[in-house]
């Protein structure tokens, strides 16, 4: 899955993009530099961005991807996103709290 920041208006958008991939995870620059993107991500409750550094909120996320698939799937879903967070976890990529994933920018 990614988060792509893109240009909106008034201001840059943050959305979250293929929800049912569990095997990757980044924030997508469209346009935007990474400066504009905390605020987007704030906004749309998916994290914030620290220095050259993307925290994405583990909630924020798991609410994004439950409501964008099918309620059908939701258990599946659920064991998926787990499934990736933990990988994160034995990465180093979870924050102490474990509340926020280190996610990277990708300029597109």
């Amino acid at each position: 899955m990614l988060v792509q920041v893109r240009h909106g208006s008034p201001r840059p958008v943050a959305v979250l993009c293929e929800p049912e991939d569990f095997t990757r995870l980044h924030v997508e620059l469209v346009g935007v530099e990474a400066s504009a993107a905390s605020g987007a991500l704030v906004e749309a409750g998916l994290g914030h961005v620290a220095g050259d550094v993307v925290w994405l909120s583990v909630e924020g996320l798991r609410a994004a991807v439950l409501s964008a698939l099918e309620a059908s799937s939701a258990e599946r879903t659920a064991a998926s996103f787990d499934g990736m967070v933990s990988y994160a976890r034995s990465r180093g990529w979870v924050s102490l709290d474990g509340e926020r994933l280190q996610a990277h920018f990708v300029y597109a």
